[in-house]
C-alpha cells in the first residue's frame, strides 16, 4: 500500500515539476521589458504607430509560456538546440524546415526545437493582421513575436546542454535567466540607439543569424556558474552576487540584441503591411487564425494540457490511497 502511494505521490509531483519547469523562459519580467523597449527602439513614423500598442505587448509578452500546459506543441517553439546539428557558426543547418524534417526526422525536429520557424509564423500572421487593420489580432500576434524573440536571445535556449546538465551546471539556467535577472537587470542599460539591422532574407535566416550570436555567451553562463557555486555552492547571496558579476555583461548584450531585433521585426513587419496608421483604439488583444498559406506549415495547437492533467490525476490517486489506510 505505502508502495502504491509513494508512486501516485511521486507522479503527481514529477508532473507538478515538468509542468512548472516547462513554463520558464526569460523570467517574465525580462519579456516584458524586451516587449516594450522595442517600441522604444522603432524609428519615426513607426515608433508612434506602434507606441499605443507598448502597453499590450508588455501585458501580453509571457502569454505564449502559459500556453505551454495546454499545448503540446508549444514547448518546443521556445528554444533551438542548434548545436546538435552543427558547430558555430551552424552553416550546414538547413534553414528550410522540411528539409531539416526529412533528414533529420519530424519527431527529432520538434524535440529539439523550433523556434525559428515559430518567429516566422507570427511574422507572416503579424503583417497580414496588420494589412487587414486588425490592430488587436496585430497586437497578439506581435506580442508572440517577441516572447520567441527574446528566448532564442538567451544562450541556454540555442543549445542541448540547456540546464548545463553536460557540464555540471545542473540548474543554472532558471538560476541565470529569472532569478538573477530579477534580482539584478536594470532596463536603463538597454542600447536604444543606432540603426536597425535588415531582416534580409526573412525571419528564419534572421533568427539563425542571432541564435549564432547568442551560443558564443554559453560559455560565460557556464564558466560563471561554476565559480559562483565554488563561492556559495548553497545557492544563496554570495552564489547570486558572483553569477552576475560573470555574466553581467552577456546578459546586458543579449537583452539589447533582443530588443533590437525585435524592433527590426516590428519595422520590417509595419513597412511590409504598408505602413498602417493605429485606430484611436486599440481593440483587445486576441490574435486571429493564421492565413491559409500559414496555416498549412503549422503545427496544430490542441489544447492537451498533459503535465497539469497528469498532475491532477497523481493527486487523485494518492487521495484514494489515503483513504484506504
Amino acid at each position: 500500500m505505502f508502495v502504491a502511494f509513494a508512486f501516485a505521490a511521486s507522479v503527481g509531483a514529477a508532473c507538478v515539476f515538468a509542468s512548472f519547469e516547462t513554463a520558464l523562459a526569460w523570467g517574465g519580467k525580462t519579456h516584458e521589458i524586451i516587449n516594450r523597449k522595442a517600441v522604444d527602439r522603432l524609428p519615426e513614423p513607426a515608433r508612434s504607430a506602434w507606441a499605443p500598442l507598448a502597453p499590450g505587448l508588455a501585458a501580453h509578452a509571457n502569454d505564449a509560456d502559459r500556453r505551454k500546459s495546454t499545448s503540446k506543441d508549444e514547448p518546443g517553439r521556445h528554444y533551438f538546440d542548434v548545436d546538435i546539428y552543427d558547430a558555430p557558426p551552424f552553416a550546414k543547418v538547413p534553414r528550410d524546415k522540411r528539409a531539416l524534417e526529412k533528414k533529420h526526422g519530424k519527431e527529432a525536429v520538434a524535440r529539439w526545437g523550433t523556434v525559428p520557424w515559430a518567429i516566422e509564423e507570427c511574422y507572416g500572421a503579424l503583417v497580414a493582421s496588420l494589412a487587414a487593420g486588425d490592430w488587436g489580432s496585430a497586437g497578439a500576434w506581435a506580442a508572440d513575436l517577441g516572447h520567441y524573440v527574446g528566448d532564442s536571445h538567451q544562450p541556454l535556449h540555442c543549445s542541448k546542454n540547456y540546464d548545463g546538465q553536460n557540464t555540471g551546471n545542473d540548474g543554472v539556467h532558471i538560476r541565470f535567466e529569472v532569478t538573477m535577472m530579477d534580482r539584478f537587470f536594470d532596463d536603463g542599460t538597454i542600447e536604444l540607439q543606432g540603426d536597425l539591422p535588415d531582416v534580409g532574407a526573412g525571419p528564419v535566416e534572421f533568427c539563425f543569424s542571432w541564435v549564432s550570436e547568442a551560443y558564443t555567451g554559453l560559455d560565460e553562463v557556464l564558466a560563471a556558474d561554476t565559480a559562483a557555486r565554488a563561492a556559495d555552492s548553497r545557492f544563496g547571496d554570495a552564489y547570486y552576487e558572483e553569477m552576475w558579476r560573470g555574466t553581467k555583461d552577456v546578459a546586458e548584450r543579449q537583452v539589447s540584441a533582443a530588443v533590437r531585433d525585435l524592433a527590426a521585426l516590428y519595422h520590417s513587419a509595419w513597412i511590409e503591411a504598408g505602413s498602417p496608421s493605429p485606430p484611436p483604439q486599440i481593440p483587445p488583444f486576441r490574435a486571429a487564425p493564421l492565413p491559409k498559406t500559414l496555416a498549412d506549415e503549422a503545427p496544430a495547437r490542441r489544447p492537451v494540457a498533459l503535465p497539469v492533467a497528469a498532475a491532477a490525476i497523481g493527486a487523485f490517486l494518492a487521495s484514494l490511497l489515503f483513504a484506504s489506510l
